[in-house]
């Protein structure tokens, strides 16, 4: 019997842990204003859960000091607030945990009216580093008097610093690895700057011209739905096979190919979610071994994480040595607290029942990862020289996969500081709490988890052996830095 409910539930970790043309209702308003008491109520359940749930809620950040945030948070519920506003308020205060799974997303209906409806926005494309924005396009270039790679000082009267600050506010990041917020920024800029700062009628941009001068000069918000230099001619619409659409997602998610000319195999892997097929990596290093490559690229600075055991069969094959993945996994609740607000909180609770067993510290240890040592891959396992190249994306279990790899004699780690933990994070599974009034949906994760007790637990991500960075220069020259010094690296080693 035993044996039978260990076969059923096998797979609930895969389902689990994927989590990393609908109808649209006419009648919603994105103005509508929720009562104080309404939102009172909505950040006092999402407190109460974090409190008595929420893995790592102290673990960066004392409780002394997260009780000042909620409070002050709950302080500034005292007017009626859409949920934009709302939801400001409640990652403000949520940022504070340093925890990157623990953030915030709007409604079901609020997403549905943000997919229908194009809006203004600010109008520019921004690279996003500590305390720099870099221009990288505008949708409308003809009309552009900014060039590529310049760096811009100020937007309407605020400085570069102080925006910067200011978005990253509201954007959660594990312990202090603030490389992921500025990526958030990168990808999202306009969203984030609308977000706090609403829509312009115009915007002052204080730029460096090409001469190193400070400039000023006037440019009028994006509107995506009055550009009709961007709108595409009406086709036919071409029904794909379900293999054409499953083929295509595994190919944004692993991509592999041969550099002949630096004898370099480059491994593309963009996430490690369920489009990510253990027979691709197989192959990808079958015909590595076949051809005798010495060196290989694994481009992580896409990968924002997804099913941790796809992460270990990727490492099987580049480990010196069997190996173990995380060395705790831990949760304070056997089950839910308050699940009415959990989405699929019965098959989240399920999960807890079955895997999570108390230990003797008082917390419920998941122990089908906790301290399993791992063997290698016998086929085609390599052992040259491996570059890892990391971005502020790297993140989730593609930062704990680099965690894994990183101080091996044959790694070399090239880039940026990763977005998630070097430590450790908080992760596994991660129900979405639905708060009953603004139906504001926000992450849970339910497991800390420490990757190597060994490691300095100093809030840092991934550390690179060799720091690259994009800066104004190669965006203006449309280089690649990062895959650049790996070619140089290689060249030395051969």
């Amino acid at each position: 019997m035993r044996k039978q409910r260990r076969n059923i539930f096998y797979g609930l970790p895969v389902i689990l842990l994927t989590a990393c043309g609908v109808g649209r209702n006419a009648s919603f308003s994105p103005e509508r204003k929720f009562a104080p008491e309404k939102l009172k109520k909505d950040f006092t359940i999402l407190r109460n859960i974090y409190e008595k749930s929420h893995p790592g809620i102290y673990w960066y950040t004392p409780k002394d000091s997260i009780d000042y945030y909620f409070d002050k948070g709950f302080a500034a519920l005292n007017d009626s607030m859409t949920e934009p506003q709302f939801k400001n308020i409640l990652s403000q205060a949520i940022e504070h945990l340093q925890c990157g799974h623990s953030s915030t997303k709007f409604s079901k209906k609020y997403d549905n009216y943000l997919f229908d409806t194009r809006r203004s926005q600010f109008p520019l494309q921004l690279k996003v580093t500590a305390d720099s924005l870099i221009h990288l396009f505008d949708p409308n270039p003809a009309d552009s008097f900014l060039y590529r790679g310049a760096v811009i000082k100020s937007i309407n009267g605020i400085s570069a610093k102080q925006l910067i600050d200011t978005m990253a506010s509201i954007i959660s990041t594990d312990g202090i690895a603030m490389n992921f917020k500025y990526q958030q920024l990168t990808n999202s800029f306009a969203y984030y700057h609308r977000s706090l700062f609403g829509v312009s009628k115009e915007y002052t941009i204080t730029y460096l011209n090409k001469f190193g001068n400070e400039t000023t000069s006037i440019v009028k918000p994006y509107d995506p739905s009055k550009d009709s230099g961007r709108r595409r001619e009406i086709v036919p619409l071409v029904e794909r096979t379900r293999r054409e659409i499953r083929k295509e997602k595994q190919q944004q998610t692993f991509s592999f190919f041969i550099d002949s000319t630096n004898r370099l195999a480059v491994l593309n892997v963009n996430n490690f979610g369920s489009h990510l097929k253990k027979r691709l990596i197989k192959k990808a290093f079958k015909k590595i071994d076949r051809l005798k490559i010495k060196n290989i690229v694994l481009d992580m600075r896409l990968n924002g994480g997804g099913l941790i055991n796809k992460s270990i069969y990727l490492a099987k094959f580049l480990k010196e040595a069997p190996f173990s993945f995380m060395d705790s996994v831990v949760t304070p609740k056997k089950k839910l607290t308050a699940p009415g607000y959990v989405k699929q909180r019965l098959l989240y609770n399920l999960g807890l029942w079955w895997f999570a067993k108390k230990g003797n510290d008082g917390n419920y240890h998941f122990r089908y990862y906790e301290n399993r040592i791992y063997p290698l891959k016998d086929k085609y396992h390599f052992n040259g020289h491996i570059y890892i190249v990391t971005g502020g994306n790297t993140f989730s279990a593609a930062s704990l996969f680099v965690a894994s790899l990183k101080g091996q004699s044959n790694v070399t780690v090239v880039g940026e500081e990763t977005g998630g933990g070097y430590y450790g994070n908080n992760g596994v599974f991660i129900p979405d709490i639905i708060l009953p009034n603004t139906f504001i949906r926000v992450r849970l994760p339910l497991f800390r988890i420490v990757n190597n007790v060994l490691h300095i637990k100093d809030g840092h991500g991934v550390k690179p052996d060799i720091e690259v960075a994009p800066t104004a220069k190669t965006i203006m020259l449309n280089i690649d830095p990062k895959i650049e010094k790996v070619k140089e690296l290689v060249k030395q080693h051969q």
